[in-house]
């Protein structure tokens, strides 16, 4: 699957975007869908992954 397919996938573009938390927050990139509700990101400063709620991830900025 190319970048511009998974960018498509889930939520207009969120997998594959980097993101980052509220105005002045760390940068993340969504990795992939996780279910219905969630995305997997990877904290760019710390290299964590955790899941995290669509919809606070489409109303962070994007990079």
């Amino acid at each position: 699957m190319s970048t511009a397919d998974t960018k498509t996938s889930v939520g207009g573009g969120l997998v594959g975007s980097v993101r980052r938390f509220g105005q002045n927050g760390v940068l993340y990139e969504v990795l992939r869908e996780v279910d219905k509700d969630s995305v997997l990101i990877h904290v760019l400063d710390t290299k964590e992954e955790t899941a995290y709620p669509i919809r606070d991830a489409l109303q962070d900025p994007n990079e």
